[in-house]
């Protein structure tokens, strides 16, 4: 038998402006590659935090989620920003656990 083991995570997203398509052949000074380096140093400072990206995928966001995720703005007037520009390209959402607490687990 299968057992179901709970597994406290957090729930990350990178949005659309820093999502998109890096070009890991471009030149220092190129447009993706900027885009790039941001990427990365995303992934860096989670790292620092002592978070491990346990999974990820690239996708547009449905109107469904993105009301599920800013929620506590629906009423606001940038809403529909918020809206539109997450509709735009790619986000990459993230599946993240604590380093720290995994290490924790296995010690005991």
């Amino acid at each position: 038998k299968s057992k179901l083991i709970s597994i406290p995570y957090t729930v990350g997203l990178i949005k659309p402006h820093i999502a998109l398509r890096e070009d890991k052949e471009a030149q220092p000074i190129s447009f993706t590659n900027f885009f790039y380096v941001q990427l990365d140093e995303i992934y860096k400072k989670l790292d620092q935090h002592n978070f491990e990206v346990f999974h990820q995928k690239r996708k547009i966001l449905s109107k469904e989620e993105i009301l599920n995720l800013f929620y506590s703005y629906r009423n606001r007037d940038f809403y529909q920003e918020i809206e539109e520009h997450m509709m735009t390209a790619d986000s990459i959402v993230l599946l993240l656990i604590n380093k720290v607490d995994s290490v924790w687990s296995e010690e005991k």
